[in-house]
């Protein structure tokens, strides 16, 4: 019963029920003796307690201390110490590393001790539960991990490498998309195998500007929760060209352990991409001729509105053929505009602040300084060919600080309608227009082919322009419009695909397989890739004139033979 009374009165009640009580026991004991009394006797006695009535209260006042001593002493001891040792329990229950401080009677400390202990070997226990969860969720998420990237877009040819390139996976369409079906290769190229080196068949330079790019989306705290991935077009040696999506194959701890490259050959799309762009240019100068007819005649006839009606009827003929060559011209390239692909080859979807992030560590390296804003919409996606981009504004900050002396630059990213403005701005050292207009001209080296590209083409492959504004001798700004991009939305996870291939070929193990190294000497031939050679010839004296008919080769990759991965050839059937 006491205990659904507030801990703040139980103390009060139990007091006064005790002094209630002992003061009873007094007068029932009273009314006892005063009953076995005569009547003058009881008299008496109620006029002797009246004129000591003074002592009979402090005599009640000294019990009510002495109870409230006594009282407090027991609660002290008991009653407190249990009342805070249930509510503690409930603690250690939800967090075994909560420990009870003893209080209170021997009893009751040695109590608190016991629960301590209990915590402490359930702790122990719920650690060690844990740690097993942790090790085996941490298994199963970087399995996962990898399973996830590797059955993503298997229609599209799958290369899986390690953190050093080399090939730890490979389906048949990234084989024959590399140049390596049925065995043959590209002159120049390297055959796509396990163990290989993924720089054999693409650019080192692209692949290394994606992985800087994945590398920087997993270290920026802003984006965690998201998934790092990076794309570049890579232009192969027999012309062909490649659009590489690449996504992070991370370990337990979330650190870089290797990367999917997934490939689409957009060989077409960009052929296709340049008819367009011929069709357009065309379009552009035929309109131009037939507009300027046209003007030319409307501007006569309002200059001459009394002319005769035989030279206004010749005008209006001009116009009206011009205006129907004209239709006829767009409807014919509207027709042929339509039948291309509607997509930007050589753009890739990029989060701002990822470019100025990725402009600043490329320019940084100049012998200028280089200040970002930093306050950029998170929103804000650009279509870009980062790479090219990169390439271009490093060269021109390069002139910037060589020629013009610039020491410190300004990055500066905003949306403008359809539009984003990439400025880049400096003090002391405007440009005139004749030498702005050189640097744009001038040849980059800024793509995948070889081909030298300038400033101004690239700015035009991104259907964007240029604009600068100088006010010497202060302040200067280059601003650049790029295509802005929406929020990039998910994939469909039932998405249907035309093709699925299963990958073929694949060694996991070579993801923790150090590199070539003086290690390789020590370890057995079950643990190391190779390949071994056959010969037929027609006898075993050389020397004598005996010669080698055929030969074979065959890959070996951890002590599993790579029958997909082989040669033979006729030397002198």
């Amino acid at each position: 019963m006491i205990e659904r009374i507030p801990p703040k009165y139980r103390f009060g009640l139990t007091l006064a029920l005790a002094f209630a009580l002992q003061v009873a026991v007094l007068a029932v004991f009273a009314l006892f003796v005063a009953l076995d009394m005569e009547q003058a006797q009881r008299d008496q006695m109620v006029q002797a307690l009246a004129e000591r009535s003074a002592v009979l209260v402090v005599l009640l006042l000294v019990l009510l201390a002495v109870l409230g001593v006594t009282i407090k002493a027991l609660f002290d001891a008991w009653l407190w110490p249990l009342g805070r040792l249930s509510e503690e329990t409930v603690l250690v229950a939800a967090n075994p590393r909560h420990r009870v401080e003893p209080q209170g009677a021997h009893a009751v400390r040695a109590l608190a001790g016991k629960l301590n202990d209990l915590a402490s070997a359930c702790q122990a226990l719920g650690d060690e539960v844990q740690a097993r969860i942790d090790a085996a969720s941490r298994s199963l998420a970087e399995e996962k991990n990898r399973l996830a990237a590797l059955m993503s877009d298997l229609a599209l040819g799958v290369l899986v490498c390690n953190v050093e390139g080399r090939i730890l996976l490979y389906n048949v369409r990234a084989r024959q998309l590399l140049g390596a079906a049925n065995g043959e290769t590209t002159p120049g190229q390297a055959p796509v195998g396990l163990g290989r080196s993924v720089f054999g068949v693409l650019e080192r330079g692209l692949v290394v500007h994606a992985l800087e790019q994945v590398q920087h989306q997993l270290g920026d705290r802003t984006q965690e929760g998201a998934d790092p991935q990076a794309g570049f077009v890579a232009t192969l040696a027999d012309g062909q060209v490649m659009r590489v999506q690449m996504a992070p194959v991370l370990d337990s701890t979330r650190q870089l352990d290797g990367f999917v490259l997934t490939l689409e050959d957009i060989t077409r799309k960009v052929e296709a991409e340049t008819r367009r762009d011929e069709l357009l240019q065309s379009l552009s100068q035929d309109t131009r001729a037939a507009l300027a007819n046209i003007r030319a005649a409307v501007e006569t006839m309002q200059a001459y509105p009394e002319m005769g009606a035989d030279k206004r009827a010749q005008l209006t003929a001009v116009i009206d053929e011009e205006s129907r060559r004209l239709a006829l011209q767009i409807d014919q390239v509207q027709h042929q505009y339509g039948a291309e692909p509607e997509s930007r080859w050589e753009l890739e979807e990029m989060r701002g602040a990822d470019l100025l992030s990725l402009l600043q560590r490329r320019i940084d390296a100049q012998p200028l300084r280089v200040i970002v804003n930093r306050t950029v919409d998170p929103t804000l996606w650009l279509s870009v060919d980062s790479y090219a981009l990169a390439q271009a504004l490093s060269s021109l900050a390069r002139r910037l600080a060589d020629s013009a002396g610039v020491r410190e630059l300004h990055l500066e990213l905003a949306r403008s309608g359809r539009f984003a403005a990439l400025s880049l701005s400096w003090d002391d050292a405007p440009l005139t227009a004749e030498t702005l207009r050189d640097w744009e001209n001038a040849p980059i080296q800024a793509g995948s082919s070889g081909e030298a590209s300038t400033l101004k083409g690239i700015v035009a492959h991104h259907g964007g322009e240029t604009v600068y504004r100088g006010s010497p001798p202060h302040h200067a700004v280059y601003s650049l419009l790029l295509p802005v991009m929406g929020e990039r939305a998910a994939p469909g996870a039932g998405q249907a695909r035309a093709h699925q291939e299963r990958p073929e070929f694949y060694d996991f193990d070579l993801f923790h397989q150090p590199g070539q190294n003086e290690e390789l000497d020590r370890r057995p031939l079950s643990q190391l890739a190779y390949t071994v050679f056959d010969t037929e010839t027609t006898g075993l004296q050389p020397a004598e004139g005996d010669e080698i008919i055929s030969i074979g080769a065959v890959r070996i990759v951890n002590g599993r033979l790579l029958q997909q991965e082989s040669f033979e050839g006729l030397v002198r059937p």
